[in-house]
């Protein structure tokens, strides 16, 4: 992490860049996916009912479909959507994500981020007075600072 920070510090840093965004992207991708699934399970259940509960109780009765193992079927599936996951532009999306809704909540309102490492793309947009912002707002971490200086 630290050897990444300083290379984006590098004039070719779109390396570093992209290689912190498709990590933690991947992180956040994975981070809303969980909250999505736990909040579709919630809603399918009767207040106060536990999905690993029933969950157990199917893969020990063997579930809806008898003669089935859904433990092996669940854990194929989770392998699958992994695997779907992975070769997907998700996470490099979610991070994306992430990095406007920050600089919005930073007061950055005339930037956009369509990329991690800000090189050329028409929808790379920001002002002086955003990269100024942002810039103080940075130097007030000490890591920051100790990586610029």
């Amino acid at each position: 992490m630290w050897d990444l920070l300083h290379g984006l510090m590098l004039p070719s840093g779109n390396d570093a860049a992209i290689t912190l965004a498709e990590h933690f992207g991947q992180y956040l991708f994975e981070v809303a996916t969980r909250y999505k699934n736990s909040k579709a399970g919630a809603q399918g259940q009767a207040p106060g009912a536990s999905n690993v509960a029933g969950n157990a109780a199917n893969v020990v009765v063997g579930g809806a479909n008898p003669g089935t193992n859904n433990a092996a079927s669940l854990a194929n599936g989770v392998d699958a959507e992994n695997q779907r996951r992975m070769q997907s532009d998700q996470p490099m999306k979610y991070f994306l994500q992430e990095m406007n809704r920050y600089a919005r909540a930073l007061g950055l309102e005339s930037t956009n981020y369509a990329n991690p490492h800000g090189l050329s793309h028409k929808n790379n947009k920001s002002t002086a007075a955003d990269i100024g912002k942002l810039t103080c707002i940075a130097m007030q971490d000490p890591l920051v600072r100790e990586i610029v200086i």
